[in-house]
């Protein structure tokens, strides 16, 4: 019942998974998220919650931790856990549920899911800024309406994810309230030591809002999306983006994701459901654009696996052992 990746032609990696419900989840470390709660537990840990709750005290150890899941696309299992819960994300836009449109908890979860989960699920497509008018709809209620919930309703933390949310939008006011509140992150805050410590996190985040209003000011757009959008770029878009000086973030929106996946089938499908490869049914898949790669989650036997290769742990000496290992070595016969 364990997981073999089959790699069939250079481009396609098959993965015979049985039973498929339990080999869906195998990584223990990817989270089904299902409510607002769930969200903010996922993305700042639950344990940050707790933290807050009884000493109010947030630690630079924690920023340092979490920064890289944030920012940097550290963590597969961060990445896949958005990618696996994408379905969530046009949930919330559509939902009445209380829960979700009522609460401070609810609000924050739909920036988050409306903001940065399109951008690590869809990324180098025009699905990834799909949700943004949504976004925008939710930080002016926060920023400018200052109903049904305000800034003061809000930690440290997650006020950077506001402020972050506002200038990923391409509009100068929204880029105006960025610079505004990234200035404002300690409102209310009266412990010092917490203060003292944070400073340069608070530092960086105002610095990075600044580094995007010099961008969306010079441009009107953020030149990074074009392709994306489908946009044609201006000379002068052009020689920014081919620049030794592009900002990091705007590197990481000109590829796609590690993972992506799509709601319509892949131009391959066609031929994974008309050769199955000996696999009883194709369930799902998914592309990585960056290496030309499908990987197409199977239900079968792998022992009846009909493609060029299959790849399984073995013993040290190669040699048919038990369980899946001696099922392939004994399909194969001695050729293998």
């Amino acid at each position: 019942s364990a997981p073999v990746c089959m790699r069939i032609k250079p481009s396609y990696i098959f993965r015979a998974l049985r039973p498929l419900v339990w080999c869906r989840a195998q990584s223990t470390s990817i989270m089904m998220l299902k409510s607002p709660k769930d969200v903010l537990d996922f993305w700042f840990s639950r344990e940050y919650y707790e933290q807050i709750g009884t000493s109010g005290m947030i630690t630079k150890e924690y920023f340092e931790e979490r920064m890289p899941l944030w920012f940097m696309n550290t963590s597969v299992d961060f990445s896949s856990t958005q990618i696996e819960n994408r379905d969530l994300i046009k949930f919330a836009k559509s939902t009445k549920d209380p829960e979700w449109i009522n609460t401070r908890d609810g609000y924050l979860a739909r920036i988050l899911l409306f903001d940065q989960f399109p951008r690590v699920c869809y990324r180098g497509t025009s699905s990834a800024f799909e949700y943004d008018a949504c976004t925008q709809e939710l930080l002016k209620d926060i920023l400018i309406s200052n109903h049904p919930f305000d800034w003061k309703d809000f930690s440290f933390a997650e006020r950077i994810f506001i402020v972050t949310a506002c200038e990923h939008q391409e509009d100068l006011h929204m880029m105006g309230l960025s610079l505004q509140y990234s200035m404002r992150l300690f409102e209310g805050v009266e412990d010092n030591e917490m203060i003292s410590s944070l400073q340069e996190i608070a530092t960086s985040v105002h610095s990075f809002a600044e580094e995007h209003a010099d961008v969306l000011k010079k441009f009107g757009r953020y030149p990074s999306r074009n392709k994306a959008l489908g946009r044609d770029s201006t000379s002068e878009e052009m020689l920014w983006l081919s620049s030794p000086g592009i900002p990091g973030w705007a590197k990481s929106q000109l590829s796609s994701t590690s993972l992506s996946s799509t709601d319509d089938h892949h131009l391959d499908d066609q031929q994974f459901n008309e050769n199955k490869f000996g696999m009883k049914d194709i369930i799902d898949s998914f592309v990585i654009h960056k290496t030309n790669t499908t990987i197409v989650i199977a239900e079968g036997s792998v022992v009846d696996f009909t493609g060029s290769a299959i790849v399984n742990a073995a013993n040290e000496g190669v040699l048919g052992g038990g369980g899946v290992d001696g099922a392939i070595t004994k399909a194969g016969g001695e050729s293998l």
